[in-house]
């Protein structure tokens, strides 16, 4: 039996203790109480368009994503009748700068060979073109009858007076033909004028900001998966279905797995000088240790290591926490934080166990010895402040209804030694060198990471002290105490 027992127990009685509120909550608002869970999940689902809201910039980004999505489609055919139909995207009478440039730095590395072009600080006269002449010599380096593939991205939206907007666009097309391939990558500012039909503004200009073309002679990577994990006969069943297949088959328990928040972790688990995988799953699909062969192969051996835990498992570290020289492994288990300890033969047994005060999972980890005392820390993610899909970021554009800051709870210390307990947050954990694990997240400064996705440490300052970079998934303020 795999160490998954003890811990599958107390995140079922974790998340029982929060299941049992729910009945008490699913009355009809007829009878004057508060909305059903579901109710409430509506609610919050409503907020996801921008069409249904005031926000302006949201909306024109929603119309101009739709049409650059469109246009693209229409440019993927590349033939004459197609960059023709590209005008009906354009409004009238509309010309444009040469879209493809010839670069000014050139580089070669093996097969690869890069050209880049950026914007003049001044401006230059420049030949004008219809959209179709444009588009027909910005793709016309890409193999005749080849597939063709042409992405748009927006991540700037401004507004540039009564009736009119521009965006930045990340421009990207890749096609490749036996021997060859070529990729193009693009930064346009695009203005828009807005219609009779606001769904459907028209591309008023387009300004270039750099331009690179990629070329590459041969394949760079050959597909190895199944030759890599062909020991492991689960594999396939594991491995390779996504999401939406788990999603109903698997425990209710945990949190719903067709999102794909589980993390992987990489070190050398046995000290035989190569890396090892670790890979975290969703509730009920057991935990996969690969340990690399010789051969470059990998074997499966997460049940005789005693990490085959079957709980919900999102972020996972390979780290040398009391420095004996090996790789222990920290997994993020719902609202559990379980540090293993690695023998040094790549056996682990569960060293410690952090457990949250409240429900919530945690997600990522980061470690780093951020007070330089010789031994790694964790900071530890929560992304959510109830459960993934109940709680949404509201209001989008400015989301400080996350996690809030971390707050220590001391644990029966008789009952409980090894056990902390912490507060719904983000967390710092100071490792005491001594076995234990101190809440520092108040007073190293760290009271908050919004809505974290993860986290990164990196000396940013040269300095010689870990800084540490939290991405969130929403917007948020220019506070300067926002991580």
């Amino acid at each position: 039996m795999s160490r998954s027992t003890p811990l599958s127990f107390v995140l079922a009685v974790t998340a029982a203790s929060v299941t049992w509120t729910v009945p008490s909550r699913c009355w009809s608002q007829e009878e004057g109480r508060a909305p059903s869970r579901q109710q409430e999940i509506e609610e919050l689902m409503g907020k996801n368009s921008p069409l249904d809201d005031d926000w302006e910039t949201e909306i024109q980004y929603k119309h101009a994503d739709h049409e650059l999505k469109e246009l693209a489609r229409v440019l993927e055919r590349r033939d004459a009748a197609a960059l023709a139909a590209a005008a009906r995207f354009f409004a009238p009478d509309s010309l444009l700068p040469p879209l493809r440039r010839p670069g000014e730095e050139r580089f070669a590395a093996g097969r690869f060979s890069v050209t880049r072009w950026s914007a003049p600080p001044a401006a230059r006269e420049e030949p004008a073109l219809d959209p179709a002449q444009a588009f027909a010599d910005l793709l016309a380096p890409f193999p005749p009858g080849a597939p063709l593939a042409i992405a748009f991205k927006i991540y700037r939206v401004e507004r540039a007076g009564e009736g009119r907007f521009r965006t930045l666009v990340l421009y990207q097309a890749f096609g490749a033909a036996p021997g060859r391939s070529l990729q193009q990558n693009g930064r346009w500012w695009v203005a828009w004028a807005e219609t009779d039909d606001p769904d459907h503004p028209l591309i008023a200009g387009i300004a270039l900001v750099d331009f690179d073309e990629i070329v590459s002679r041969g394949p760079q990577f050959t597909e190895c998966t199944s030759a890599v994990f062909a020991d492991d006969g689960l594999f396939a069943d594991l491995m390779l279905r996504g999401g939406e297949y788990w999603f109903g088959r698997s425990d209710a328990l945990g949190e719903w797995n067709y999102l794909g928040h589980n993390g992987l972790a990489v070190g050398d688990v046995n000290g035989d000088g190569l890396d090892d995988l670790y890979v975290a799953t969703g509730t009920g699909i057991p935990n996969r240790l690969y340990v690399q062969n010789p051969d470059a192969t990998a074997s499966e051996r997460a049940l005789e290591a005693g990490v085959a835990w079957l709980d919900d498992t999102k972020g996972v570290l390979l780290f040398d926490y009391d420095n004996d020289g090996d790789q222990d492994l920290a997994c993020a288990m719902g609202p559990l934080l379980v540090v293993s300890a690695n023998d040094g033969t790549g056996t682990f047994a569960p060293a410690h166990a952090l457990r949250a005060a409240t429900s919530p999972s945690f997600y990522s980890l980061a470690a780093a010895d951020y007070d330089l005392d010789g031994d790694l820390d964790i900071y530890a993610c929560r992304y959510v402040k109830t459960r993934y899909g109940e709680s949404l970021p509201d209001p989008f554009h400015d989301a400080q209804n996350g996690p809030p800051k971390p707050r220590f709870k001391a644990g029966e210390e008789a009952a409980r030694r090894e056990i902390q307990q912490h507060a719904l947050g983000n967390t710092l954990l100071r490792n005491d060198g001594d076995g234990t694990f101190a809440d520092v997240s108040d007073a190293a400064g760290i009271r908050m990471g919004r809505w974290a996705f993860g986290a990164i440490f990196a000396d940013f300052e040269n300095d010689g002290f870990p800084d540490m970079v939290v991405p969130n998934g929403f917007l948020t303020n220019e506070l300067k105490d926002d991580l």
